[in-house]
């Protein structure tokens, strides 16, 4: 017997469903955000899970790394608290770093759009767009600190708004 311990890194429920190799179930485990489960199985029911679960983003904890997607797991051991906070901080900015990637992406195609649409009216686009996101308060009393953000479309040869200079 082995045991394997998985984690959830993240913030939300998982669901682990796995099916062993001499059987014709499915096995189902909830697992709570920043809780694990310890599974005692054969080592080839443990290797038959790991390679069925690395593909969605299952990680040996030690190679926690970018890309995490909120699951990890141990041989042997239980995964101590802070290795699956540390996989929190990284699975948060995995997800931030994706919604930056979005955001940036919508600035520039709404940006070519409006630069085609321009050159299709024969007029001349004169700056670039400029996009603000700004988290709204959830109610009166909400005095926690919001996001917000803003996302200039540079087009080439011309200054960012931020870094224009100001005549003297």
């Amino acid at each position: 017997m082995q045991s394997l311990f998985i984690a959830n890194a993240s913030k939300q429920e998982f669901i682990l469903t796995y099916m062993l190799p001499e059987s014709v179930r499915s096995t189902m485990h909830k697992i709570s955000s920043g809780r694990q489960i310890k599974l005692d199985l054969s080592g080839v029911d443990v290797d038959a899970i790991i390679k069925q679960q690395e593909p969605y983003g299952l990680m040996e904890v030690s190679k926690v790394k970018k890309g995490f997607g909120g699951i990890c797991y141990r041989l042997g051991k239980p995964i101590n608290v802070e290795a699956i906070e540390a996989g929190i901080t990284q699975s948060d900015q995995e997800a931030y770093d994706r919604s930056q990637e979005i955001r940036n992406g919508t600035v520039a195609a709404q940006d070519h759009i409006f630069a085609t649409s321009a050159q299709e009216m024969g007029v001349k686009q004169v700056g670039g767009l400029e996009f603000e996101v700004v988290e709204e308060k959830l109610n009166a009393a909400d005095t926690s600190a919001k996001f917000e953000q803003k996302i200039e479309a540079i087009h080439e040869g011309a200054a960012p708004k931020g870094s224009r200079r100001t005549r003297k």
